[in-house]
C-alpha cells in the first residue's frame, strides 16, 4: 500500500476520447517515444563543455549551464533535440536525433551560435522553423545592420546547408523569412518535463481514458468526490489530460514498488536511466490490463511510465526520498 498522501493532476473522467481497446500500432508508438524520452535524457546526463567548443568562435567562455529543446526538424514525425551550452557572449547549440529505432543517439558535428559579441559586434542566433525543415542560423554586424540567415537541413545523420539563404538588413527582414522563423523555448537541463511531449505524443485514446474511480486524497478515500479534467490528483501523481485518475492511479500502485532494474534499453555511453521497469496496471473501468514501461531519472526520484493506449503517468517521491529503495 501507498504512505504517502497522492495527488493526481490533469487527469480525465470524460469517454470523450473514445474506449481503451489496444492495438500492436499504439503500443509500438508508445514503446518508440518511451526509447525516445529516455535516450534524450541519457544524452542531457552526459553533456560537457567539450562537446560544445569550436574554434571558429572564440569571444566569451561557456559557463557549464545547459538548456535543451525538442523540435522535428526534418518533419518525419519524430522530435530531434537541441542542446545548448550557454556562454558569457555566445552559447553553443548542437543537435542530437534518434536512430535504430530511437535506441542510438546521434551526434552532429555542425555548432551553431547564439548571442553577441558586445555593441557594435556580431550578432548570431538561432530558430527552429514553422514547417519542421530544419533550423534558420541568423548572422550580422550591429554596426552595419547587415544580416544574412541560412537554412540548415537534418538528413538523420547530419546538418547541411539547405541552399536557401537571405540577406537583407536587419530592419528590413523578408516577410517569407518572418514567416518561417520560430522562436526556441529553451529548458534548463536539470528539467526534464520538457521530454514528457515525447511519451504524450498526440494519440487520442489512452488506457482507461473512458472514466471510472477517481482517486481522492488521504482520508476522505470514500467521499466520493471524483477528479475532473485538470482538477486534483495526488502530490506525487500527475498525467497526461487523456489518461483516466482511475488509471492513473493503478499505474502509481505499481510503479511505487521497488522493482527497478539496470536500464538496459538506453545506451551506457549516454548515462541512460537510473533505474527501469515494466509494470502491469488495470484500468478500473473496462477491467483490461495494460503493460507500462517505467524509468527513473538520475536524481532516483522521479518515475515516468507510458504504455496502454498513450497514457503517460508520473510518480514522484515526495521530499528527497528515492523510489529506487521504497522498501527501506
Amino acid at each position: 500500500m501507498l504512505t504517502t498522501v497522492l495527488v493526481l493532476g490533469a487527469c480525465s473522467d470524460s469517454d470523450a476520447h473514445g474506449g481503451g481497446e489496444t492495438t500492436a500500432d499504439s503500443v509500438g508508438a508508445v514503446e518508440d517515444s518511451a526509447s525516445l524520452a529516455m535516450l534524450y535524457s541519457g544524452a542531457l546526463d552526459g553533456v560537457s563543455v567539450d562537446d560544445f567548443r569550436d574554434p571558429e568562435v572564440t569571444a566569451g567562455e561557456l559557463t557549464g549551464d545547459f538548456e535543451y529543446a525538442v523540435a522535428d526538424l526534418n518533419a518525419d514525425g519524430t522530435p530531434e533535440l537541441l542542446v545548448k551550452a550557454n556562454g558569457t557572449e555566445f552559447s553553443a547549440v548542437r543537435l542530437f536525433g534518434a536512430a535504430e529505432e530511437n535506441t542510438e543517439l546521434v551526434e552532429t558535428s555542425k555548432i551553431f551560435h547564439d548571442g553577441a559579441a558586445g555593441a557594435g559586434g556580431s550578432r548570431m542566433n538561432v530558430m527552429t522553423t514553422t514547417d519542421n525543415s530544419g533550423l534558420l542560423a541568423t548572422s550580422g554586424l550591429a554596426g552595419t545592420g547587415e544580416t544574412e540567415t541560412v537554412l540548415w537541413s537534418y538528413d538523420g545523420a547530419e546538418m547541411h546547408e539547405s541552399g536557401q539563404t537571405w540577406h537583407y538588413r536587419i530592419d528590413q527582414i523578408p516577410s517569407d523569412l518572418t514567416s518561417l522563423e520560430q522562436k526556441i523555448d529553451w529548458t534548463p537541463v536539470s528539467d526534464l518535463s520538457g521530454l514528457d511531449d515525447l511519451s504524450e505524443g498526440t494519440a487520442e485514446v489512452e488506457a482507461g481514458s473512458e472514466g471510472g474511480p477517481q482517486p481522492t486524497s488521504a482520508g476522505d478515500a470514500d467521499d466520493g468526490n471524483a477528479a475532473s479534467s485538470g482538477g486534483t490528483l495526488p502530490q506525487s501523481v500527475t498525467a497526461s489530460s487523456a489518461t483516466s485518475c482511475g488509471f492513473a492511479m493503478s499505474v502509481a500502485q505499481e510503479a511505487m514498488q521497488p522493482v527497478y532494474g539496470g536500464d538496459t534499453i538506453s545506451p551506457a555511453d549516454a548515462n541512460g536511466y537510473a533505474g527501469i521497469a515494466s509494470v502491469t496496471a488495470t484500468s478500473p473501468t473496462n477491467g483490461q490490463t495494460y503493460t507500462m514501461q517505467c524509468g527513473i531519472g538520475s536524481g532516483g526520484g522521479t518515475s515516468t511510465c507510458t504504455g496502454g493506449n498513450n497514457a503517460q503517468v508520473t510518480v514522484s517521491k515526495p521530499g528527497n526520498g528515492s523510489l529506487l529503495d521504497l522498501d527501506n
